[in-house]
């Protein structure tokens, strides 16, 4: 007796959950930007192709007051609305924009990106509507590239991490790039 036996069965639903938890695993839930695990993976796979990209670490001046006076739920609404523009923003100069945890976010730029600190600071300065009415947010921004061919992800963004922290002493709303460590005009 010939014949086949088989049993079909549609996995689309299968494929659509596992999609979304791919997602959730490398993106922040609040503001839909990757975290800080994507952002690793992503500037690893551009030093192993040998690039050199710009990584701008920034942390947003005055945060801690809108949560502590206005409520966790609005920062959450600065968070989401800052998340939205640097998505924009990141869309518009092709470039990688991540949320890697709390007030930070980190935006890589291609090696002959053309978006300056003060775009970056610009599309953060219009006024935020919420519920207890506005607010203004500006960030403190760091700069760093790659010193080298065997430079790590550990190493660039440690860079990059002290020259916001060195930005956020010298005033807030202020850009230092590491490899100078002098501060930067707005035109790079």
């Amino acid at each position: 007796m010939l014949g086949y036996r088989g049993i079909d069965r549609d996995v689309t639903e299968r494929e659509s959950v596992n999609e979304r938890l791919r997602h959730i695993a490398r993106h922040d839930d609040l503001t839909g930007l990757p975290n800080r695990m994507y952002l690793r993976e992503h500037l690893a796979g551009r030093l192993a192709a040998g690039q050199r990209p710009g990584v701008i670490s920034l942390d947003l001046d005055g945060f801690k007051p809108i949560n502590d006076r206005l409520g966790h739920p609005a920062g959450d609404c600065v968070l989401t609305e800052i998340g939205r523009r640097l998505a924009d923003l990141a869309a518009e100069h092709s470039v990688f924009a991540a949320r890697p945890g709390g007030d930070e976010f980190v935006l890589i730029l291609p090696e002959s990106a053309a978006l300056s600190s003060v775009a970056v600071r610009a599309a953060l300065a219009a006024p935020i509507a919420l519920a207890a009415g506005t607010v203004r947010v500006s960030a403190s921004l760091g700069l760093a590239r790659p010193e080298g061919p065997h430079d790590t992800v550990d190493a660039v963004l440690a860079r990059a991490d002290r020259a916001l922290y060195d930005a956020k002493e010298a005033a807030k709303n202020g850009a230092i790039e590491a490899a100078r460590q002098t501060s930067v005009s707005g035109d790079g």
